[in-house]
């Protein structure tokens, strides 16, 4: 639908698209197009590549289509606040978007803007977009969405009325196809929302300095082969493993010894200088056990490598000699997937993927799919720099989330 609004509308960017709207197959090899160009490539980790399926396709993938073609937008995610659920959140925010393009000087009840239609996603649908295409405060002061849903097609009654003046004796029940209020969408925690459209070319983008290789942090409980992968990867990708224990070991980055556990902890502060100017250097994989002490604009790609099978964590944290509290309280971080939701709390969802990594098939796997993303993302920052493209980093959780 958004491809819709681009071609009928002519703006800037229509010209990629030819006189009729493109298939799933060919929006599928954009897709594959933009990741190869880096914009949002870590879909391509997260679903294995999409060209030729019947694979959902979120909030990532049509942000990344868009960007590859010089059309910008940003994604934003809605959730509950501390004050608010999220659909009055959402509600809010959707006001907002249009009370832009209304005056406030009139008593006028129906406004018409030229703002474009906003991509929408929440959890429970089925492969496919809503559109939201107005706001609508009724006089209970309710307020409702007006959506463009895919699944429906327009009803016999408002097939009447195209290139008519005619006024509906009962404009509700036209409506109400259209309507997405309160009590339909409180029954979800998450929205996605695809807007703050800028239609200009690339070339009218600011230039700004870019690292040329990414830093990349595999991360997960001790025993899921963190440095294993690291090691491959520095064959595949040329890019240098920094093992932060033993930066923390060489550099005495050390703030006390925990007697119970048996184990040094970290002087956060004392590493972060120990790392900073390697960092910001780039070409980094990170090897560490945590990753929410480093700053967002440090990192790239996220990988959180899991171990499902307890019996198998556990034979490989008793091979290292861990005592029983250390060792269960590892355990219990891979059980209850803590350093997952650490690394989704401390970055962007969009950066953060989680593998599996069990047997050695799984290593080699993952390998090759992170050294693909490697590869994408520097062609991405050639193409940029030759371009004058700001690096970009965008908020898109449906990748993962709305494909559960």
């Amino acid at each position: 639908m958004l491809i819709s609004y681009i071609k009928e509308c002519r703006v800037p960017g229509h010209e990629w698209f030819s006189e009729t709207l493109p298939t799933i197959l060919q929006i599928q090899e954009m897709i594959e197009s933009a990741w190869d160009m880096g914009f949002n490539s870590i879909g391509r980790i997260e679903t294995g590549g999409i060209r030729g399926t019947r694979k959902y396709i979120g909030t990532a993938e049509a942000q990344a289509l868009f960007l590859s073609l010089g059309i910008q937008c940003e994604a934003s995610r809605i959730g509950i606040t501390k004050d608010m659920q999220a659909h009055d959140v959402l509600f809010m925010c959707i006001a907002n978007y249009f009370r832009q393009a209304c005056s406030l000087d009139t008593n006028d009840k129906v406004f018409l803007t030229n703002l474009p239609p906003i991509y929408f996603q929440h959890q429970g649908l089925k492969r496919h977009s809503l559109t939201i295409i107005g706001f609508e405060i009724r006089d209970n002061s309710s307020a409702n969405l007006l959506v463009l849903d895919p699944m429906f097609k327009p009803s016999s009654a408002v097939k009447r009325l195209r290139g008519t003046r005619a006024v509906s004796a009962d404009p509700a029940r036209i409506l109400k196809g259209y309507r997405r209020g309160a009590a339909y969408l409180q029954k979800y925690k998450v929205f996605e929302i695809l807007n703050d459209w800028k239609f200009r070319s690339p070339s009218s983008l600011p230039s700004v300095i870019m690292r040329t290789a990414p830093n990349v942090i595999i991360t997960g409980t001790p025993g899921v082969g963190k440095t294993v992968h690291c090691e491959q990867l520095a064959q595949d990708t040329g890019l240098r493993h920094l093992s932060i224990n033993q930066v923390a070991k060489d550099r005495d980055c050390f703030e006390t010894y925990d007697e119970e556990l048996k184990t040094w902890i970290v002087d956060e502060d004392k590493l972060l200088d120990a790392v900073e100017d390697e960092m910001l250097q780039g070409g980094l994989l990170i090897d560490w056990h945590a990753c929410d002490l480093f700053p967002k604009s440090w990192i790239d790609l996220v990988v959180v490598l899991r171990c499902p099978s307890t019996s198998l964590l556990y034979d490989r944290l008793s091979s290292r000699g861990y005592k029983d509290a250390k060792l269960q309280e590892n355990l219990d971080a891979e059980i209850f997937g803590v350093l997952l939701e650490e690394a989704c709390e401390a970055f962007d969802e969009e950066v953060v993927v989680e593998l599996m990594s069990e047997k050695d098939d799984d290593v080699e796997g993952n390998c090759e799919r992170i050294s693909s993303w490697v590869a994408s993302w520097k062609i991405n920052q050639n193409l940029n720099a030759n371009r004058n493209i700001p690096e970009m980093h965008h908020l898109s959780t449906s990748a993962a989330e709305l494909r559960n």
